[in-house]
């Protein structure tokens, strides 16, 4: 537990608009966020950081066990020291909850949004042979891209790479 004076002097970056937001709650402003939702991704968040002075900095890089690592590689391409700190690991299930499953079997769930890829493989693995009838709804042109090569044909690509890009495409 240290105190947020300890950053005193740092500089934050956020991938999208929401983390940025979170950090308010904690008294802590973003410096740099990708422009638009469109953007709201590593390489967006590479694009924006461009236009600063990386050379000899050193960051910490909140990140997953199952990151891409596109981040890291692009900061450090920059001349960037990085630090990876793991901030929450992903796990997939293995099961369907038993009231998915009933729905499932009564042709109740029609469509499924996606929010990465690792939860496309998850999902894939999971539904099996449902996927045949339920339309994927990625949250990005990546995610379709990794939907596709799983073989579950994805034409719905969230508006916006945010909730509620998410329902509006749903809705259309």
């Amino acid at each position: 537990g240290l105190d947020v004076r300890a950053l005193a002097g740092c500089k934050l970056a956020c991938v999208g608009a929401s983390t940025a937001e979170q950090l308010t709650k904690y008294g802590l402003k973003a410096d740099a966020v990708p422009d638009s939702p469109q953007n709201y991704s590593a390489a967006g968040l590479l694009k924006k950081l461009e236009q600063l002075p990386l050379q000899d900095q050193r960051w910490i890089v909140t990140t997953t066990n199952r990151s891409q690592g596109e981040l890291q590689a692009g900061l450090a391409a920059a001349g960037v020291r990085v630090l990876e700190a793991f901030s929450y690991e992903t796990r997939p299930v293995t099961k369907l909850r038993p009231a998915v499953s009933q729905a499932l079997s009564k042709n109740r769930i029609h469509a499924c949004a996606i929010t990465s890829p690792a939860i496309a493989e998850a999902t894939c693995e999971l539904l099996g042979e449902y996927t045949r009838d339920i339309a994927p709804v990625a949250f990005s042109p990546v995610i379709a891209q990794k939907l596709n090569q799983l073989g579950w044909s994805c034409e719905h690509i969230a508006a916006t790479r945010n909730r509620l890009g998410l329902l509006a495409t749903v809705q259309d």
